[in-house]
């Protein structure tokens, strides 16, 4: 089976190939824009091991929570190369893959304010939400985490295509917890009104 693991969601994007027990990964360097990026690296991932996109078995991809305009270079970037093709397509969120394997509450900064919480149960993690750095400090068992580790997307990508946890590409969407920063400007803008 080859998987291909596409993340664009953190500050790091991680984009993983598994061919048979083979596992070939890379990453972004902080600070590096996605939308340039993104393409050449599945690109140089593929090409290093002779494959086409037609090779790939299973296609994982994060959808949030994370950077809005990194989910959609994700998500944008897995529907364009599957359009009009019959894909197994795989969705995990962010805290699944920092949370894979571990137990208690993982946390992810969103912003100066707050962060995206989980509880993380081993292989799973539910209960996502989004907590005030406050609400978090008070937390006994929470763990703060940054950077994915592919691994984990992988595994968690064929966890759940083992459990045939598939998605329809056509109606994939990115899981948002917190409004946009242009729908909080709209929405002051109408509170005001």
């Amino acid at each position: 089976m080859n998987y291909l693991i596409i993340d664009t969601a953190l500050d790091v994007a991680v984009y993983a190939l598994k061919v048979d027990e083979q596992v070939y990964i890379k990453k972004s360097l902080p600070g590096e824009r996605h939308s340039e990026s993104a393409l050449r690296f599945v690109d140089e991932l593929l090409t290093s091991v002779n494959l086409k996109l037609s090779d790939i078995d299973v296609f994982g991809v994060n959808i949030g929570p994370g950077s809005f305009t990194g989910v959609r270079i994700g998500l944008s970037l897995l529907k364009g190369f599957l359009a009009g093709r019959d894909a197994k397509v795989v969705a995990f969120n962010s805290l699944e893959a920092l949370g894979y394997d571990k137990y208690g509450t993982v946390c992810l900064r969103a912003s100066k304010d707050d962060y995206f919480v989980g509880d993380a149960k081993g292989d799973a993690v539910d209960n996502v939400r989004v907590l005030t750095n406050e609400e978090v400090a008070s937390l006994k068992d929470a763990f703060e985490e940054s950077e994915v580790d592919a691994l984990n997307e992988l595994a968690v990508t064929q966890q759940k295509y083992n459990k045939g946890e598939l998605v329809s590409i056509d109606t994939l969407s990115p899981i948002y917890l917190k409004l946009s920063q242009a729908e909080r400007q709209l929405k002051g803008a109408t509170d005001e009104s």
